[in-house]
């Protein structure tokens, strides 16, 4: 979406949505404001002091370089501690999935 939609687009769009898989970013804070369930997935930052209010955020179990807050890292652990399959079951049980 970036440079394709001002903010009062872009925030249209998230609204619009059922559910925003986003990283620790605007995309996840801006959907959880507009009221739509949000998974955010953390790296550098800690969930604990950003994640949005009620939502989901990984990792689930801290790892000991979170947060780090360094933009280059040598060696990134912390992104490949969440799986997909996690993300999925989350997605699964925000939208109330029976599957």
């Amino acid at each position: 979406m970036a440079g394709k939609t001002n903010l009062a687009e872009y925030i249209e769009v998230l609204r619009r949505a059922n559910i925003v898989i986003s990283p620790d970013s605007s995309a996840a804070h801006l959907a959880w404001a507009v009221g739509v369930k949000t998974i955010t997935i953390f790296c550098a930052t800690s969930k604990n002091a950003f994640a949005p209010i009620g939502q989901v955020a990984f990792p689930k179990e801290k790892e000991v370089c979170i947060p780090c807050h360094k933009r280059k890292c040598k060696n990134p652990i912390c992104t490949e501690q969440t799986t997909a399959n996690e993300v999925l079951e989350a997605v699964k049980t925000l939208l109330n999935c029976n599957t």
